[in-house]
């Protein structure tokens, strides 16, 4: 699996880092230490609640205790994610603190120029989708496709109108015979030229046809459209990242999720 260099590696995972804090500032964020902290408001869940180290930080014991005591100010869990090879001495203050590390996914970029649009499978239609009904599907099938059986709500619409509104997009497979969804995925608001690409979601039916590779292709096809120099993801595990790898993107530093369960 082709790797990137060292020095594009810092350099790739500095953009991931820039993006990463100008989203977050642009919300209920605070800034602790050399940490900036993203609080949501309308989800206790681990994926909106984060910080994120500035590049090449030396946090202290002092720094570290600080961000921990802002999270539970909050209800928040304390956990981070950041690319280690851009904050390489962050991890041993935070494992010194009692930290635990969640997963070690590789940050898979891709830019444009590299690698060519995926097809989209016979049989399904992607569409780029505004609507409630058709966010309250995407939903439905993220919830089902990753085990969470959690419902989704008019909280959880309005979140995904927000990111919209702010000049992320939403994907939405359909099966051309039911019509129903049937896969999903997103990319966020764009900050310093990046985008991630996150939620990709394909139900078990309509899975090994090729409809992630598609979802992840067109999403980041169409934030280049709109200007984007580079799209990221994180895999959840090796399969995803197979699948991203045939989509186009190329795998390059390790990610660090780290959080301090309560």
């Amino acid at each position: 699996m082709p790797m990137t260099s060292t020095e594009t590696q810092v350099a790739d995972a500095k953009l991931v880092h820039a993006y990463s804090r100008a989203l977050a500032l642009q919300g209920n964020a605070l800034t602790v230490g050399p940490f900036v902290v993203q609080i949501s408001r309308r989800s206790a869940g681990l994926n909106h609640n984060y910080a994120i180290p500035e590049d090449f930080a030396e946090p202290t014991s002092v720094d570290v205790a600080e961000l921990v005591s802002v999270f539970l100010k909050h209800g928040r869990q304390p956990r981070l994610e950041f690319v280690p090879i851009a904050a390489p001495r962050a991890e041993d203050a935070l494992l010194s603190a009692g930290f635990s590390v969640e997963l070690r996914p590789p940050m898979m970029v891709l830019r444009p120029g590299e690698g060519q649009r995926s097809s989209t499978p016979d049989g399904f239609l992607l569409r780029f989708v505004e609507d409630a009904a058709s966010l309250r599907e995407i939903l439905r099938v993220q919830q089902i496709a990753f085990g969470d059986k959690a419902i989704s709500g008019e909280i959880d619409v309005s979140g995904l109108e927000h990111d919209i509104a702010k000049g992320g997009r939403y994907l939405a497979a359909f099966e051309m015979e039911s019509g129903a969804v049937v896969g999903a995925g997103a990319y966020m608001p764009p900050q310093v030229g990046v985008t991630e690409v996150v939620g990709i979601a394909v139900l078990e039916n309509a899975r090994r046809q090729g409809l992630g590779q598609a979802l992840a292709s067109s999403l980041a096809f169409e934030a280049f459209k709109g200007g984007c120099v580079m799209a990221f993801l994180a895999p959840g595990g090796r399969q995803q990242e197979a699948i991203y790898t045939r989509a186009g993107f190329v795998s390059g530093a390790g990610m660090l999720y780290i959080g301090k369960p309560s």
